[in-house]
């Protein structure tokens, strides 16, 4: 799905979300989510190495470009920014369960997850590596 992403192949990568979405298994997107939020981690913690102690915070952007408190995103994106944030804790277990809170939804909700947690990792591939990373979501 990221090469898809990355590569512009939109109708690819429509269908991939799409199928996964739509799995009969809960388990598959919430593997994809626990995947893509981990790589979300591994991309912010590459900006910046630090030994010991660190601390990591999410701004979080509505479409205006406005501060949005996490409590107030849907359940299923809360969900994603969570799992970004306990990987980057090295918390596997809470990615986890995250993972699974933010595709516990129906398959148009799992896959706004998805779709969002590429969007983060296209935002940080294109950000200047100078800058603090920044995950947006963007809600009705």
């Amino acid at each position: 799905m990221l090469r898809a992403a990355r590569g512009g192949a939109d109708d690819d990568l429509a269908d991939a979300v799409i199928a996964v979405a739509r799995s009969r298994s809960p388990r598959l997107p919430a593997a994809v989510v626990v995947e893509l939020t981990g790589l979300c981690a591994e991309a912010i913690t590459g900006r910046r190495p630090t030994a010991g102690n660190r601390v990591y915070t999410a701004q979080i952007e509505n479409e205006q470009a406005g501060a949005v408190g996490i409590d107030h995103l849907p359940p299923n994106l809360r969900g994603a920014v969570r799992a970004v944030l306990a990987a980057l804790n090295d918390d596997p277990f809470d990615s986890a369960v995250q993972a699974e809170l933010a595709t516990s939804g129906d398959p148009a909700e799992i896959a706004e997850v998805i779709f969002h947690c590429l969007g983060w990792l296209l935002e940080l591939d294109e950000e200047p590596r100078s800058l603090p990373p920044s995950l947006r979501c963007f809600t009705d």
